[in-house]
């Protein structure tokens, strides 16, 4: 039998909108669906949380959301990146606050609760580039190896994005990666793309 289910829905349970989804399913077989719980509007910056919903029939029932990460105000908490453990309960996830800083917390009983997260912004100076102003995890689940190393994707970029699309001058973008191999205790910059350059407004250079 076809049956479909809204996991997350715009405007309920105190959130405006709900972005920047991730899927994982846990060595328990435990489906994880993280996104962003924007309050107040659709935009990407403003009082955002980490939220984190379990299923454990295939999807077809959800949790209530579980709030993984937050602060009062408007502090930006997204861009989720779950790793799942190839070996054991363990569930890795990294996130940033405000697109500065660089964080990492995990789950050792399928995603119920999670440690206190620990700061790993002081590993972006590994990355060869020098005027780095944002950075963000992601897009969606990162991979553990066959030899165990934890490999999550993140973006680089060295100019502000308020108002995209209409006065932003210049975007540099740089795809790279963040890597442990030692479940997850210590993390290290990896390689970077080419630069990839978007233009709006060409007045400016």
């Amino acid at each position: 039998m076809d049956w479909r289910n809204d996991v997350f829905v715009a405007g309920r349970d105190g959130y405006h909108t709900y972005r920047i989804p991730a899927l994982a399913v846990s060595s328990k077989g435990t489906v994880l669906a993280f996104c962003e719980g924007r309050r107040d509007s659709q935009a990407d910056h403003g009082d955002i949380d980490l939220l984190l919903k379990r299923s454990t029939d295939h999807g077809r029932t959800w949790s209530d959301a579980i709030v993984v990460q937050e602060e009062r105000g408007r502090v930006t908490i997204g861009n989720p990146v779950p790793i799942i453990a190839r070996d054991g309960d363990r569930i890795h996830l990294l996130f940033t606050r405000d697109n500065k800083r660089l964080f990492y917390t995990r789950s050792d009983d399928d995603g119920v609760t999670w440690s206190p997260r620990r700061e790993l912004t002081a590993i972006l100076e590994g990355f060869d580039y020098p005027e780095r102003v944002l950075i963000a995890t992601g897009p969606v689940h990162g991979i553990q190896t066959s030899r165990g190393r934890l490999i999550a994707p993140v973006w680089l970029s060295d100019r502000e994005m308020n108002r995209r699309h209409r006065d932003q001058v210049f975007t540099r973008i740089r795809a790279g990666i963040v890597f442990s191999d030692d479940d997850g205790e210590t993390w290290r910059a990896g390689g970077l793309s080419v630069i990839l350059r978007t233009k709006s407004d060409h007045r400016s250079r």
